[in-house]
């Protein structure tokens, strides 16, 4: 099934490397990445466009609650920022939204878990977000 498609311009053979992997590793399979997002992409940005798709104020987001759409952002952002920005770690993901390196670890395979079973809620806000990016991929799941 495609969840999302699109056509882009550029990306270093290193960068497309870096992303199918990651994908690869988190379970998801028969995609081909076609662009990657704005090269003055960071977490912040990221950060911003999680919380507009699933409206929620960013200074909720960093505090500590369990409303599913303040976590659902939580997650996303983590998953995205993961798969698109390498050059920061764990803790520097988790450090914009107050969560340790495993709580981030979490959310990435908590995200993955939601993505695959088509979570109506998560998934399309997921996409959308993605697209937001201009990271579009085709993505099939076994």
């Amino acid at each position: 099934m495609t969840l999302l498609s699109s056509t882009f311009d550029s990306i270093s053979d290193e960068q497309l490397l870096r992303i199918i992997t990651y994908l690869q590793g988190m379970g998801m399979s028969g995609f081909e990445v076609r662009t990657i997002p704005d090269r003055h992409m960071n977490l912040q940005k990221i950060l911003t466009i999680c919380c507009e798709e699933f409206d929620v104020p960013i200074d909720m987001v960093v505090k500590k609650n369990r409303k599913r759409e303040l976590v659902s952002a939580r997650y996303a952002y983590a998953t995205i920022a993961r798969s698109i920005l390498h050059r920061h770690s764990l803790r520097q993901i988790g450090e914009l939204v107050s969560l340790d390196h495993s709580a981030v670890l979490y959310a990435i395979k908590t995200s993955k878990t939601l993505l695959e079973v088509r979570d109506l809620y998560y998934t399309p806000r997921f996409n959308n977000i993605l697209h937001r990016l201009g990271v579009v991929a085709e993505m099939t799941f076994k």
